[in-house]
């Protein structure tokens, strides 16, 4: 399975650009300029397209960092290379011989930021009080009061965290709620 941005995010507009200019590069102040975004939430919100070689970050003639369509953005389309499996923590005990955490806390598999669809108009459910990840500042930036989005429990636990201290500096207030076994909300409450 490879990841592909969603087409209205930065990342998929960016991607879109470099496909059909793929010998141009932009700075960071381009981008920004171009998509209204800040300079300084540019590399978090194209985190997943580094990682995943569909752009790449580069310095130009003068030292200025520039970023250019990725070597998987740009090759052409061939039978898809099989994803190796993620490695999990109950893998990484198996590789050192010690005995499975199967029902202990171990790595969460968070969402993208791309991939977290904010949404008006969700009612927070009566309940209590509920990843360390500067990526996802730039999302909980968009929200505003009474928007939430979905996503695991387990994510849920991590990413309100996030929020949280993310609130804290810019006097925002976020609540967490799980809807369901596999369903969990965080919404912007100030």
């Amino acid at each position: 399975m490879s990841y592909t941005p969603q087409p209205d995010s930065l990342a998929g507009r960016l991607c879109a650009f470099f496909r059909a200019h793929p010998e141009e590069e932009l700075s960071l102040r381009d981008v920004a300029q171009k998509y209204d975004v800040s300079s300084h939430s540019i590399s978090a919100l194209l985190a997943s397209c580094f990682a995943n070689q569909l752009l790449a970050r580069a310095k130009d003639e003068s030292g200025t960092s520039v970023i250019r369509a990725g070597s998987k953005l740009i090759e052409p389309a061939a039978v898809p290379d099989p994803q190796p499996e993620p490695p999990t923590f109950n893998k990484w005990l198996e590789e050192k011989k010690q005995p499975s955490a199967e029902g202990t806390k171990g790595p969460v598999a968070l969402p993208s930021p791309e991939s977290l669809l904010i949404e008006d108009g969700v009612p927070i459910p009566p309940g209590g009080p509920g990843a360390k990840s500067f990526v996802y500042d730039a999302v909980f930036a968009r929200m505003t009061p009474g928007q939430s989005f979905k996503c695991s429990p387990a994510a849920a636990k991590r990413l309100v965290a996030s929020a949280r201290r993310w609130g804290k500096t810019v006097n925002r207030k976020f609540i967490t709620r799980q809807l369901d076994a596999n369903t969990a909300r965080i919404w912007r409450t100030e």
